[in-house]
């Protein structure tokens, strides 16, 4: 039987990759956050397409890293058979990889609840100045002399 010790560089080679696309993920991250801070429509779309790009990147990533497991440890095979071999062979490189990988994966993870916030924020804050705004309005009366409240909460009459 050949060595698995090729086969393992490899799969920490991916996991480098995976990381680079995470950071990448992770710095997009931090551009959308910048963008819906300062309300940078231009800039939050670029955002969106570079991380779209990252995402493809990474699901590549993710069906090379399967095939490299099913190659050495036949189908079913998973990072944590590798990790064991890798373990028994006494290569650490590849433990190191799955760590960090983990660990920008919890910052993207983060970083995209952060920006989850921002967007819910801003929604709750258009709402507050919105009916701040439409409780500015005087009462609108219809054709009897009596106070027509739905009219009063729209910006233009409809009958103006």
């Amino acid at each position: 039987m050949d060595s698995p010790i090729p086969l393992l560089e490899a799969l920490a080679g991916v996991l480098a990759r995976e990381e680079a696309a995470l950071t990448e993920l992770l710095r997009q991250a931090d551009a959308t956050r910048d963008a819906l801070i300062a309300s940078d429509f231009a800039a939050l779309e670029s955002a969106n397409r570079s991380m779209q790009s990252s995402t493809s990147e990474l699901l590549r990533l993710g069906r090379e890293r399967e095939a490299l497991l099913v190659s050495f440890g036949g189908p079913g095979a998973t990072l944590n058979d590798a990790l064991a071999l890798a373990s028994e062979l006494g290569l650490s490189l590849l433990e190191v990889r799955r760590q960090r990988l983990a660990a920008t994966a919890s910052l993207l993870q983060q970083a995209q609840e952060r920006n989850a916030r921002l967007v819910l924020g801003a929604v709750r804050l258009r709402e507050r100045w919105f009916n701040m705004l439409a409780g500015m309005i005087s009462p609108t009366y219809g054709s009897a002399g009596r106070q027509n409240p739905a009219a009063s909460r729209r910006f233009v009459s409809k009958t103006a």
